[in-house]
């Protein structure tokens, strides 16, 4: 089934996600041993707390629109989240709220044209602090955002 591989220190232990048997989680984040959240390819995302997982919902994307669904997650803190999906679309989670922030890279008229035609997807993306993140996309372009 669907599920995530834990490693304590010691030994590797497995759990299942609750998760509809077609989604399948793209990317997870852990904050702390207690906190860790995961976004799925159909656009949902689920959090553990203290060990047991469980779906908190849809990200708003959703797998129709698979060009601003998150693939990249990271998590400085239990509270903060920071997603980016292939388009460069930047999402923040702040608590149980996801909410859209805009775009890793300076967004315009030119850039969306060039990404119709030769997409450069976000392919990585770390959240140092709640204040800097960094991602790399495909074309090999650096950026990095400080609020």
């Amino acid at each position: 089934g669907l599920g995530v591989a834990t490693f304590d220190g010691h030994t590797w232990s497995f759990q299942n996600l609750p998760l509809d048997g077609g989604d399948e989680v793209s990317q997870l984040s852990c904050a702390t041993t207690a906190s860790c959240v995961g976004i799925s390819l159909n656009g949902e995302w689920v959090r553990s707390r203290f060990g047991g997982w469980q779906v908190m919902g849809g990200f708003g994307g959703g797998a129709q629109n698979q060009g601003s669904s998150p693939r990249m997650l990271s998590c400085p803190t239990t509270n903060l989240c920071f997603a980016a999906a292939t388009s460069g679309v930047l999402y923040e989670l702040e608590g149980a709220r996801w909410s859209r922030l805009g775009y890793l890279f300076r967004e315009s008229w030119a850039r969306r044209l060039l990404e119709m035609i030769a997409p450069t997807p976000a392919v990585s993306l770390s959240c140092l602090t709640a204040r800097v993140c960094v991602a790399v996309d495909g074309g090999g372009n650096g950026y990095l955002k400080q609020t």
